[in-house]
């Protein structure tokens, strides 16, 4: 194989490097000269562009608040599902594990998270005070968007005291 570059500005190759690779059945072909070579691979030739197979990054996020519910809800309910919606949404795979929530290279952002959390009955308002990958370390705290590469997956913290969902709940009126 022999490498070709391509970002001389003429060419309708894409700006990368790639192999050319030859393909020769040589079975009912007896010369191995190099003039036969040359002659039967010139119009043999097929072009590909190296792959590159990464293993997958899985990261995780938290998020801490305070969600304000109206009065006429109780806050064990406001906060059971608050706390689904945001788990059925953020995590690999749905509750029952039959359909997988989150794909690679989906950044997590606040918005859609307070998209979901409005959407619920009960909430009036939302005060988010972290949004991050790291609770216990406040300078990763974003403040619209937690961006991810294209071989990554951003899923939810699970909540085991330390990393997760940490909302408070409180009565707006």
């Amino acid at each position: 194989m022999e490498l070709v570059r391509t970002n001389n500005g003429f060419s309708q190759m894409p700006d990368a490097n790639f192999y050319t690779h030859f393909i020769w059945d040589r079975r009912n072909v007896t010369s191995t000269d190099e003039y036969t070579y040359q002659t039967y691979l010139a119009n043999k030739k097929i072009i590909g562009i190296s792959s590159v197979l990464k293993p997958t990054t899985y990261s995780t996020f938290d998020i801490s608040g305070t969600v304000f519910f109206k009065k006429t809800f109780s806050a064990a309910a406001v906060k059971s599902n608050v706390e689904t919606a945001i788990s059925n949404n953020y995590s690999l795979l749905s509750a029952d594990g039959s359909v997988v929530n989150r794909d690679y290279g989906i950044p997590v952002t606040r918005s859609k998270i307070l998209n979901l959390i409005h959407s619920i009955d009960g909430v009036d308002y939302v005060e988010i005070s972290y949004f991050g990958k790291d609770i216990t370390d406040q300078t990763t705290n974003q403040e619209n968007i937690i961006e991810c590469d294209f071989d990554e997956i951003i899923v939810l913290s699970e909540n085991n005291g330390t990393h997760g969902i940490f909302f408070d709940y409180a009565s707006s009126g």
